[in-house]
């Protein structure tokens, strides 16, 4: 569990069953994508065809453990709850993962450019790597169900 991941590798985080279905989707159309669910969704993953999910009793821990091992990240959920777990884990902006918000309909919450002090939902780091996790299919299918919550309005 500890390999260091590429930084094309994508972690996909859920917390709800419509969540896990969506990171099914993500997962079915991106390649070198972990899928991390709840353990209360353990169910579920049978139902979405995740039998690789990876499943985590506390999201902080198995959070801190896998941050700097992917290039990035794709939170369903809300964006408080990706800023408070990701704001301790952040080293530096040439270094830090991408961080993409979505929430469990699919619509993109935000991103945002590397800087902590910006009040902009979800991180998005390491010059550029946050867009090309907007431009993957996970990104794709946030920006057909909801808009960016900067930028094009």
């Amino acid at each position: 569990m500890n390999k260091v991941k590429s930084k094309d590798d994508v972690a996909v985080w859920a917390l709800t069953p419509n969540g896990a279905g969506l990171a099914a989707q993500i997962a079915a159309n991106m390649e070198a994508v972990d899928v991390y669910l709840s353990r209360s969704l353990e169910s579920e993953s049978e139902a979405v065809s995740l039998e690789d999910a990876r499943f985590f009793s506390r999201l902080s821990e198995s959070l801190t453990s896998a941050f700097h091992r992917y290039g990035g990240h794709v939170f369903i959920s809300s964006t408080g709850i990706a800023v408070r777990l990701t704001a301790p884990l952040l080293r530096g902006k040439t270094i830090d993962p991408a961080v993409v918000v979505v929430d469990d309909r699919g619509r993109l919450v935000g991103q945002r450019r590397c800087t902590p002090a910006q009040q902009v939902p979800g991180l998005g780091c390491r010059g550029g790597d946050d867009e090309e996790v907007l431009r993957s299919p996970a990104g794709s299918h946030a920006r057909q169900h909801g808009r960016r919550q900067h930028g094009n309005r």
